[in-house]
């Protein structure tokens, strides 16, 4: 059984890697197969954490796609802030519960990243939290790029130009004062993969039920991951990831419960069953 993942640099203007975005892939073709979307953004941290961060996006970030879904689970409070960026898809929504989750991020000090980005008066509350700004050069015209920088700079978001794919296009953005670039020009999406634990959907549901009782019974929730060697294996490896700089290593599921606790135990769980179900 094996897990991919796609990864595509974002370089600065000196052609330096600033970060990579994480692209899901269900196989080994470097594309994405759409069948299930709300899974993709939790599928891609599982990846992270399955991957290592350090090989995804050595001393840099990751640019993360997120789904609603995976929004208003407040799922991306399990990765590192210092090391991600959460992107808004333009495909979501923008309504008050989206505004708050957005702002519950940027108080727990996490970098947001408007995706695709339109200038719509629908996207001014998340624009007013936004770290960076995706501009796809396919999409709009040049007046419109360089219109949005100039807007948009002076309000310390930095921009990004993706789908570069001309030196021509690179020059260009570049002169309007963009921060960063991403395309075929410098990079296609280098895919990646590595053997996983086959896992019992069953039990993940089962797993996913113990954690959603209404009063957690830690013991429980313990037999039921230690039932799935798959899920104990995750969350053993979460805990003695560098998300958590521990002096200790974790070896039990017991002691890796009352690390996490009751609501980033729930949150977990969620991830898992998302992305593997």
């Amino acid at each position: 059984m094996k897990r991919f993942l796609a990864r595509q640099p974002i370089f600065d203007s000196q052609r330096i890697v600033y970060g990579y975005e994480l692209l899901c892939r269900s196989g080994p073709e470097n594309h994405f197969n759409a069948a299930n979307v709300s899974a993709a953004s939790a599928s891609s941290v599982d990846n992270i954490l399955l991957f290592g961060i350090e090989r995804l996006a050595p001393a840099c970030r990751s640019f993360l796609n997120s789904t609603r879904d995976f929004l208003i689970g407040d799922l991306a409070l399990l990765l590192p802030k210092e090391r991600v960026v959460i992107e808004i898809l333009e495909t979501i929504r923008i309504d008050t519960e989206i505004v708050d989750v957005c702002e519950r991020l940027k108080k727990a000090g996490y970098l947001l990243a408007l995706d695709d980005f339109q200038d719509r008066p629908d996207w001014k509350p998340t624009v007013a939290l936004a770290d960076f700004i995706k501009v796809d050069l396919m999409t709009t015209s040049p007046q419109d790029q360089l219109r949005m920088a100039q807007k948009y700079l002076p309000r310390n978001i930095r921009m990004i130009a993706e789908k570069v794919e001309t030196y021509e296009e690179f020059h260009r953005a570049q002169a309007y004062g963009y921060n960063y670039f991403q395309g075929y020009f410098f990079s296609r999406p280098e895919m990646l993969s590595r053997g996983d634990i086959p896992s019992n959907k069953l039990n993940y549901l089962r797993v996913l039920q113990a954690v959603n009782q209404p009063k957690m019974d830690a013991e429980h929730v313990s037999e039921r991951i230690k039932a799935e060697a798959s899920v104990s294996f995750r969350l053993l490896r979460y805990l003695n990831s560098p998300v958590f700089p521990l002096i200790v290593e974790v070896k039990s599921i017991p002691h890796a419960l009352s690390l996490l606790g009751e609501r980033s135990v729930r949150r977990w769980v969620s991830l898992i069953v998302m992305s593997c179900c």
